[in-house]
């Protein structure tokens, strides 16, 4: 009977504020919800700022509402808690991307840049995205295990021959394969850093295989943004009369393209929550595309008599 009659008054105080017409629509949304918890969440979904507006609006009216208070609770939380976590994470990838940049750029300019991006590039790149999950989630084991396989991949990469033919240099097809499958070596490690402990559970490495498609996407985003930067800040030194793009591209166009998977990786992990579907989005789209191209191509084909 207490809880009812408490219930009655809290319901009191709001259809009072309610009646005076100064009830914002979301407000009167939530209250006609108020004890349905289901549509609340989608009702915050729908638009999280005007929730948390009204919410804050109508525990003014009923400070002693339950759920009033702790929608309040849980909206403060996000708000401040997890402002800062990702703000945290910003600076982490910032590091990180300079790090990998600086590992990938400034070695190169004493050694050869075709001779040191196609061993190194790669290496540094893949670690440095192992190393941005490490630093969200640490594990000493996984830690040594990454130390360990860097210096072991450096010191083979570095060893693999280059042969010279009059004033060219080219390598082997054994030494491409070299370099092709490394960086796949590389790839499982990083598997290993993301999943963790859940290495041996099916929808965690499915986990896994979703990242690497967002990661695909988002990169191509960001470097495709990039490009544009790049081509914007071209045409605006050139309006001065000063032709910056043979040192702006292997400088910093170098540093910056070697860091965007770091910085989609972050997108992915921290801005968009891992909660993005970008990858099954498009593969519904351009499946069937593909299908279409792949059918009227076989028919053409053999309509040509093709082998």
């Amino acid at each position: 009977m207490k809880t009812r009659n408490t219930s009655c008054s809290q319901n009191d105080h709001i259809d009072k504020h309610r009646t005076h017409g100064a009830m914002t629509t979301t407000a009167s949304l939530i209250l006609d919800r108020l004890h349905d918890p289901e549509e609340l969440e989608s009702l915050y979904r729908q638009d999280p700022e005007a929730f948390r507006e009204a919410v804050d609006e109508l525990i003014r009216a009923s400070p002693d509402s339950i759920v009033l208070r702790v929608w309040r609770a849980r909206l403060g939380y996000n708000q401040a808690v997890l402002g800062a976590k990702h703000g945290t994470k910003l600076w982490y990838a910032l590091g990180i991307c300079l790090a990998v940049g600086a590992l990938v750029r400034l070695p190169a300019i004493v050694f050869e840049e075709w001779w040191y991006y196609p061993r190194f590039g790669p290496l540094w790149i893949i670690l440095g995205l192992a190393g941005y999950f490490l630093v969200r989630r640490p594990d000493r084991a996984l830690l040594i295990t990454g130390v360990i396989l860097a210096t072991i991949a450096t010191g083979y990469v570095s060893l693999l021959p280059a042969t010279r033919l009059g004033e060219d240099w080219y390598y082997t097809d054994s030494v491409v394969m070299a370099l092709i499958h490394l960086p796949i070596a590389l790839w499982c490690y990083l598997g290993l850093v993301f999943l963790g402990n859940s290495w041996r559970d099916a929808r965690a490495r499915v986990r896994f295989l979703r990242y690497n498609g967002e990661l695909v996407i988002l990169t191509s985003v960001v470097g495709l943004g990039g490009l544009v930067l790049s081509g914007l800040t071209l045409a605006l030194f050139q309006l001065i009369d000063l032709n910056i793009e043979e040192w702006y591209f292997p400088n910093v166009g170098v540093f910056c393209a070697v860091a965007v998977p770091v910085g989609a990786t972050y997108l992915f992990d921290a801005v968009l929550d891992r909660r993005t579907a970008i990858a099954p989005v498009l593969a519904h789209v351009f499946a069937p595309l593909f299908l279409i191209m792949i059918v009227t191509y076989l028919v053409i084909a053999f309509a040509e008599g093709a082998n």
